[in-house]
Order: structure tokens, then sequence, then C-alpha cells
């Protein structure tokens, strides 16, 4: 082997090592990330959660209104109730949309309804509606959802 392939073979296994080195780095900081998650779980005592899965189906509206969790097990939820009926209310602001955001499982879902059947917000809005919006919907099944609402409503 000549002087310069052992050159080459140098720089290809410090090529290597700096690649092995970032990758146990980023090995460690994922297993922080998984410990963290780990304690997490055990603080907020999330060990006999039911584990999400997604899928494409049509959910009845049966099971639709099981994946409402009871509020009284939600922490802030009143607070936070609390402030998207003050911002709903608002006279002085004029509301196109108002946004509930959040990562899944969150609670949002649950903030929105208990918003929406607030007695104060009930009486407020002339029109309501509440609909289901799955993983795969068009802007014609939205739209459908809420024209049935605002219908029933009419009729009462």
């Amino acid at each position: 082997m000549n002087h310069q392939q052992q050159g080459s073979l140098k720089y290809l296994k410090l090529l290597k090592l700096r690649f092995v080195h970032k990758l146990e780095s980023r090995i460690r900081k994922i297993n922080i990330k998984i410990e963290k998650i780990m304690d997490d779980k055990s603080r907020y005592n999330f060990e006999n959660l039911p584990i999400a899965s997604f899928s494409n189906k049509v959910v009845p509206q049966k099971e639709k209104n099981a994946l409402i969790v009871d509020e009284v097990n939600m922490v802030g939820i009143q607070e936070s109730a609390k402030s998207v009926k003050q911002m709903l209310l608002n006279k002085e602001i004029r509301k196109a949309v108002l946004s509930i955001v959040g990562m899944g499982a969150l609670g949002k879902t649950t903030l929105a309804k208990k918003v929406y059947n607030d007695n104060d917000v009930q009486q407020y809005f002339d029109c309501h509606a509440w609909i289901y919006v799955s993983q795969e919907h068009t802007i014609r099944e939205l739209l459908q959802g809420i024209a049935d609402c605002v219908m029933i409503l009419s009729e009462k």
C-alpha cells in the first residue's frame, strides 16, 4: 500500500469515527427525551391511558360522543373555558374564527364542547352547530353537517 492510499484510509477512518460520534450523540439526546417522557408519564399519571390509533373509518355518532373526555379530570379547563368564552362574548372584537390549537389529546375538543354548551354562549349567538370533522373530509361534508344542524335548530 502506498503513502497516498494510507492517507485515504486514515481519512475514511476519521470520517467513520466522526459519523459514529454524531450518531452516538443523537442517540444519547433521544434517550434523554425518552426518559423525560417516561418521567412525565409517571408524574401526570398517564400509565393507564390507551394508546392512540388512527383509521379512516367513519365513526358512529355514539362513538363520537365517547371521544369527549370528562372535563372534571382535566387540569385547567375551567380557566381556559372562561378565557375562550370571554373572547367569544366580547362585543368590541369582531370574530370570524377563534382557533383552539395544540397537540393531540390535550383536551381541545373537550374545551370547545364545554364552551359551545355554555348557556351564555348558546344565547349570545343566533345560530350554532356542532359537527365532527374526520381525518378525511370534504368541504361539502362539513357544509352539509353545518346545514343539517342549522335546519334542525330552525325547526325547533
